[in-house]
């Protein structure tokens, strides 16, 4: 060996002795990429999807290996808010086949609603995951379907997993943002309805105008203003005063109150003269017929005053009196409340027109129309209920009315609309009712034991009625179904469902543009 060859034999020395390095790096750069490449895009991944004891989660995790760490992202949200859980911590109970079980504590929240926890799971085999979620009432245990841990990852990769569900795609996130709510398809017992149009109207003798006997000008009664729209006001108090021009008929009060004035004396002097009549007559300085004479003289003025009462009160009409300066007084037919206002103090008035109208809405009338064939699946007359109909969606909105009570049932079939009017005297302390609202009256038509989902889940798509149902945590299906009767917040469906599944309770419309827009937004869990 030559001196050239001698140098290059000291120079390859090093690099022989560095290759069992440089060879482990490289196989493990190998198997980190093979790993990475496997466990993110190769190895299936299990999605559980549970509606339990108030809560729902939605887990996603790739398929176990034993003695490798297994991400399990867990959802959790509460049922009946459909709110993330916000705080806490939450344990996983891992219980083998056979051997020892396993916990593992997760004691902080990831983000709202998602916890990360990295379980791992010593032994292949079948294991069942239960996750306990503490609460204000105690801690509830929710059991996932069972577990197949893999002994390596060739097996794991080859692991069958359920198919995924296809529907539309809505995440969770979005779902919490929104305050999405599903409830669980059930049978329930509805009340039959007939819906007919109606109206609010006030009660005969409920409602009064006040309207002045004769043309003037309108004052207040002393130390008082002028009443206020919705102020209370009992029968016969004082509204205000009206002061007429001088007239003929100010002159003709006049001559009637002095009538009575002269009567009244004349009456007063003849009773008078009667008594001393009586007097003399006892000590028998007058005769009988003296006595007789005196005593119809009284009758006779006791006519002609009468006669000059009647007078004066033919010129004042029911409610109002006069004062002493020939003023009228207007006084409240009725209690209630000041509904309307057409005058102000100061203001010339006239007969022809109300100054104010007294309306007590504590008892109103309400006529229904139903059309006559409609009265035929009517089972009672005596016992409907109310709903108003409000919202861009028509929401229903009860009317709850303390006491309801027939007063008749028209007897005559209007020949336009062919409807005949129902009319129902109602109880209405709280003010629920208003005079002229319109409403739908629901009169009852028998019960039925039905499959019912909530009325808000129903979606008009295109004037076909659908519901979206819930067919794993973010995974929803359009459902056409056809609708039956309807009971308050209840509404049957006839076909397009089965009893137990979860149908969108709130915010189907917004999972309706979802699909709609065609596009899955990006799954930014992992």
């Amino acid at each position: 060996m030559n001196a050239n060859h001698l140098r290059c034999f000291r120079s390859i020395v090093p690099l022989l002795a560095l290759l069992p390095a440089l060879m482990h790096c490289a196989r493990a750069t190998a198997e980190g990429d093979h790993d990475d490449h496997s466990h993110a895009e190769e190895v299936p991944v299990a999605v559980v999807t549970l509606w339990e004891q108030g809560y729902e989660l939605f887990i996603e995790y790739p398929v176990p290996i034993a003695g490798e760490k297994t991400r399990f992202i867990t959802h959790v949200s509460t049922l009946d808010t459909g709110q993330p859980r916000r705080d806490g911590g939450i344990t996983f109970h891992l219980n083998p086949d056979s051997g020892s079980a396993l916990d593992h504590e997760e004691p902080e929240i990831a983000r709202d609603g998602i916890y990360l926890p990295e379980l791992v799971f010593p032994e292949p085999g079948k294991w069942v995951v239960s996750v306990e979620i503490p609460g204000p009432e105690g801690s509830v245990t929710i059991a996932l379907p069972p577990t197949r841990v893999y002994e390596n990852e060739h097996d794991a990769l080859h692991a069958e997993t359920p198919d995924e569900f296809e529907g539309v795609s809505y995440l969770k996130e979005q779902q919490w943002r929104l305050g999405t709510l599903t409830e669980l398809v059930t049978m329930q017992t509805l009340q039959a309805t007939v819906r007919v149009p109606g109206v609010v109207k006030a009660m005969p003798g409920r409602s009064a105008m006040v309207t002045p006997p004769a043309a003037g000008i309108l004052e207040p009664p002393e130390g008082r203003g002028l009443p206020e729209l919705g102020q209370s006001v009992e029968a016969g108090e004082l509204v205000a005063l009206v002061r007429p021009p001088f007239s003929d008929f100010t002159v003709r009060v006049q001559e009637a109150r002095a009538g009575v004035t002269r009567t009244e004396l004349a009456l007063e002097r003849e009773r008078l003269v009667l008594n001393r009549v009586k007097e003399l007559f006892e000590q028998q300085a007058r005769s009988e017929r003296e006595l007789e004479q005196a005593e119809f003289a009284v009758k006779l003025a006791e006519a002609d005053a009468e006669a000059a009462r009647q007078k004066l009160g033919s010129l004042q009409s029911a409610g109002v009196a006069f004062t002493e300066s020939l003023q009228f007084e207007l006084r409240a037919p009725i209690s209630g409340h000041f509904h309307h206002l057409a005058a102000t103090f100061g203001e010339f008035v006239d007969p022809e027109h109300p100054i104010v109208e007294i309306l007590d809405p504590s008892l109103v009338l309400v006529e229904a129309r139903p059309r006559i064939d409609q009265l035929h699946e009517v089972t009672d007359l005596r016992r409907p209920s109310f709903v108003h109909l409000r919202g861009s969606q028509g929401k229903d909105v009860p009317l709850l009315a303390e006491r309801v009570r027939l007063l008749t049932s028209g007897d005559i079939v209007d020949s336009r609309t062919r409807t005949i009017p129902l009319f129902y005297e109602v109880a209405n302390d709280e003010g629920i009712l208003r005079i002229g609202q319109v409403l739908d009256v629901l009169l009852p038509a028998g019960e039925g034991h039905v499959m019912a989902v909530p009325h808000d889940s129903l979606v008009d798509d295109g004037g076909e009625t659908t519901v979206y149902v819930q067919l794993g945590g973010e995974t929803f299906e359009r459902r056409p179904v056809v609708a039956g009767i309807r009971d308050g917040d209840l509404v049957q469906i006839v076909s397009g469902l089965r009893v137990g599944e979860r149908v969108v309770s709130h915010g189907a419309s917004t999972i309706r543009l979802q699909a709609a827009a065609g596009s899955v937004p990006a799954h930014h869990h992992h």
